[in-house]
């Protein structure tokens, strides 16, 4: 009988995992086999396996031997299951991991021991589950790990993450901490984060970022802040990001953009500054004398008291020539009062004032 080298494994409806013989007694002779309706995972899994899936299970323990002798696997999802406790060493014995995944568990806390030994991981998600505190050192021991999920998991979310929880690491490429509790972000968390490309913090309870907390962050592409509880940004917050490429700021409770804010944005093609409290909006928020040359998408709507007059009239005129301004439909003008509740679709050059006369009409 002819085998095939099995590359994947499924395993689903599990209660508990059992930890393994040395050798294996059931040969599975094609990839991507899917095992259901098991009470316990008591079976060997061939030695050469590469992925594992046991996500939408009902396993709580994951215990240090189970994958022994595992040499091949690279990648174990455990994601949707009702996991408490990953003992210290759980995964020491497949050194070749590059993925894990753990969304969607009970895990309370991350103890770093459970990561020992896994020096080629690169990708990891522990998503959605009940943990408050990210304390220090916890991902020290992944010195390839370049994605790494932690969104918040409802009804508990991260509130804390120690300054050094990165420690030691500096090849994190993606950072996910979305949809937590987190108050504020300590500068030196990020400080050897210098291959970051994307970072989200989105829909926290943020109200402040300090001036040098993306400093480092040069290769930074995209940046997603919105929905937090930010009033100010400070005019230097944004320097020396030369790659970013997409900045979302919008739905949070700034009330004022200074001059230069985004003047270092050159590679910028997508800006939302939507759902804020701005009054207005001048064009030395990019530079003195000129504007990113590759932003190309633009939302401002949302900002209940936004003042159309002369200070717009550059907005005016670029969304004829180099930009496109989304949901323009929805920007309504609070002031002056010939132009409260005004629609900008309808607003031409002549209602702003505009010293140099653009294009009449109102609409795109």
């Amino acid at each position: 009988m002819e085998i095939i080298k099995l590359k994947i494994l499924l395993m689903s409806y599990i209660s508990y995992l059992v930890p393994m013989a040395n050798t294996y007694d059931v040969i599975f002779d094609k990839a991507g086999l899917g095992i259901s309706n098991l009470t316990a995972a008591n079976i060997s899994i061939p030695y050469d396996t590469e992925k594992i899936v046991l996500k939408d299970n009902n396993i709580i323990v994951v215990p240090r031997n189970f994958f022994n002798n595992l040499s091949a696997i690279k990648e174990i999802d455990l994601d949707n299951n009702e996991i408490e406790i990953v003992e210290d060493s759980a995964f020491i014995w497949v050194p070749t991991l590059t993925h894990v995944r753990m969304r969607s568990n009970n895990l309370m806390e991350i103890n770093p021991n459970i990561f020992l030994g896994l020096n080629e991981l690169i990708f990891l998600d522990v998503s959605y589950n009940p943990i408050n505190i990210i304390e220090r050192n916890t991902f020290s021991d992944l010195k390839k790990l370049r994605i790494l999920y932690l969104y918040g998991g409802e009804p508990e979310n991260i509130e804390y993450i120690h300054k050094d929880a990165f420690f030691d690491i500096t090849s994190i490429e993606s950072l996910y901490l979305a949809d937590n509790n987190l108050q504020n972000i300590s500068t030196h968390l990020l400080s050897e984060q210098k291959q970051l490309r994307i970072l989200k913090i989105s829909r926290n309870e943020i109200e402040f970022l300090h001036p040098s907390l993306f400093s480092n962050l040069t290769e930074l592409q995209l940046l997603y802040i919105e929905q937090n509880r930010i009033e100010v940004i400070d005019e230097t917050l944004f320097k020396g990001l030369v790659q970013l490429r997409t900045l979302g700021i919008q739905n949070n409770m700034i009330r004022t953009l200074l001059t230069g804010t985004f003047s270092d944005l050159v590679s910028l093609t997508r800006l939302y500054i939507s759902g804020n409290k701005l009054i207005s909006l001048s064009q030395n928020v990019f530079s003195l004398v000129n504007h990113p040359p590759n932003l190309n998408k633009f939302r401002i709507d949302g900002n209940a008291g936004l003042e159309c007059n002369v200070i717009l009239c550059w907005l005016f005129d670029a969304q004829w020539d180099w930009i496109t301004i989304e949901n323009s439909n929805s920007i309504i003008c609070s002031s002056p009062l010939s132009l409260t509740g005004r629609s900008w679709t309808t607003i031409t050059d002549e209602d702003l004032q505009c010293p140099c006369k653009g294009i009449e009409g109102g609409g795109h």
